[in-house]
């Protein structure tokens, strides 16, 4: 499913909320929620990713739904996070209304804005065995050329051992 965004005109209720990103400047693949589509409601530099129609009513008392609803919470985050930042909302975040929601936005906007400048292209989020893992990006071999640059000015780079050792025959590889 591709962008969907909420009318911000309509009176919408029980707005489960999975996660904040900055509003999108081009369309993004929405996933699927526990029971429907989940759609962005757009503020100003800040929008929500929502699936509408869920309060905690909908599994507050049923242990199969929280549990689906727990891996579809992960699930949903993970997904979007391979297209776009985000900062994900712990399990059971949900508005009553847009409005509320739109207000909350509009409230938090720059504190929102600043965490996800913080985490872009540092975190990667992974979905694994029921448990969101947040770790930072893996960048082994970040500024090496810099170093061995460094090292070769200096004359630090070279062999520390030699590549042929005195003993080593080559016989038993031409067999």
């Amino acid at each position: 499913m591709t962008k969907s965004c909420v009318d911000k005109n309509m009176e919408l209720t029980d707005l489960y909320t999975y996660a904040f990103l900055e509003t999108p400047h081009s369309p993004l693949v929405l996933p699927q929620g526990v029971r429907g589509p989940v759609t962005l409601v757009t503020g100003n530099q800040v929008s929500a990713l929502v699936e509408t129609g869920i309060s905690p009513a909908f599994w507050e008392n049923d242990d199969e739904k929280i549990i689906q609803m727990a891996v579809c919470h992960d699930r949903v985050i993970c997904e979007m996070f391979e297209q776009v930042t985000v900062l994900p909302l712990r399990f059971g975040t949900y508005f009553d209304s847009l409005d509320n929601l739109l207000k909350h936005l509009a409230w938090q906007e720059k504190e929102y804005k600043s965490q996800l400048e913080k985490i872009r292209d540092k975190i990667e989020l992974i979905l694994e065995k029921g448990y969101i893992i947040i770790k930072p990006k893996a960048e082994p071999r970040k500024d090496w050329e810099k170093s061995f640059k460094k090292m070769h000015e200096n004359g630090d780079d070279q062999l520390l051992m030699n590549d042929i050792f005195e003993d080593e025959t080559f016989e038993e590889w031409s067999k």
